[in-house]
Formats: C-alpha cells, sequence, structure tokens
C-alpha cells in the first residue's frame, strides 16, 4: 500500500524533470502540471518561468486564481477566498475583465450570505451579457476545479 496518489506521483515526476531557470509551459486546465512546477518552484527550482497560455507572457509566480482552486480542492476555503480575491484585483489591474468576473463569481459562490450572493449574481448577469450561453462552462473554462469531487 502507497501512502500517496497517483496525481501526487505524476507532479512530483513533472516536478523532477525541471530545472531551475527552467522555461515550462501548460495548456489551460491541466493542474497536475501546475502542481509539478509550484512543487519544482518551491523544492528545487526557485527561478523556474513559466508561459502562460492567459495573456501570452512569460511569468516568475504563478496565478492566484490556481492557488485559490488548490486550496478549495484542500477543504481550506478561507484561503480560497483570501486567493480569490487577490486574483480578482490584479485580474482588474490588468484588464482581464472575463477572468474579474470567473473569480468573483467563484468567490460568490464560496462566501455565500448577502455578499457572495451579490458576487454571484454580478458575475452570472456578466457572462450572459458576454454572450456565454453555457454559464457553468464558463466558469469550468475560465477557473477550473472547484466543481470537481472533492477528495
Amino acid at each position: 500500500m502507497t501512502d500517496f496518489t497517483i496525481d501526487e506521483l505524476i507532479s512530483v515526476c513533472i516536478a523532477r524533470q525541471i530545472h531551475d531557470g527552467d522555461v515550462v509551459a501548460q495548456g489551460i486546465a491541466t493542474p497536475l502540471v501546475a502542481a509539478g512546477y509550484i512543487l519544482a518552484k518551491c523544492t528545487h527550482a526557485p527561478n523556474v518561468m513559466f508561459a502562460s497560455a492567459i495573456g501570452q507572457g512569460i511569468c516568475q509566480d504563478w496565478a492566484q486564481l490556481g492557488l485559490a482552486t488548490i486550496a478549495h480542492r484542500k477543504l481550506d476555503d478561507e484561503r480560497a477566498v483570501t486567493l480569490l480575491r487577490q486574483a480578482a484585483a490584479a485580474f482588474e489591474d490588468t484588464g482581464y475583465g472575463l477572468y474579474v468576473t470567473a473569480a468573483n463569481g467563484r468567490l460568490g459562490r464560496l462566501l455565500g450570505g448577502s455578499e457572495g450572493q451579490r458576487l454571484a449574481a454580478a458575475a452570472d448577469a456578466h457572462v450572459h451579457a458576454q454572450g456565454f450561453r453555457d454559464v457553468s462552462g464558463f466558469y469550468r473554462l475560465y477557473a477550473p476545479g472547484f466543481d470537481a469531487p472533492v477528495r
């Protein structure tokens, strides 16, 4: 019997392929790859940089939205809320409106209550106004990982 999951094994194998100073890339919605480069950055490759599919740039720090997903999956919704607020602010500052919407929609659903309902309703209205017919599909594309079952 092992004390790790296959996902953890894959992430470790990915991390071991990364060297300090490397530039790596990943696709959209590939959390195991992201976990691998985050692990590498935290353990042995502090200067790893990654090509972002969002914004078409080279990044040295990981995205708050992705970290919020990880926190939520680890059942740390307090941290996820903090990270979603940071993500929404950063996307607002850089003009990535749909990602502001995605972060605020996820944030609203995590918060609940009147603030959460207000955020989620405003985000959903913006999604519809942009012509998206499938609101849940929008969130799965722009802020994936929150709907999957948590282990």
